[in-house]
């Protein structure tokens, strides 16, 4: 059987609204430069959560 990450996240009312669940999906898909080119799924799936939290919520 396939190991499988699930992830919930939470936004709260008075968010972004242009943080969608497209942006949310790009962002969790994607190399990002501040997790040195990774993609933040697969950080999640090695439960290395911190820097994607991280680098979730900087500017």
């Amino acid at each position: 059987m396939a190991d499988m990450v699930f992830i919930r996240i939470v936004v709260s009312p008075d968010s972004n609204p242009t943080h969608d669940d497209g942006t949310v999906l790009n962002f969790l898909v994607n190399p990002d430069a501040r997790l040195n080119d990774r993609r933040p799924m697969d950080l999640l799936k090695a439960c290395d959560v911190r820097p994607v939290v991280e680098a979730a919520t900087s500017a």
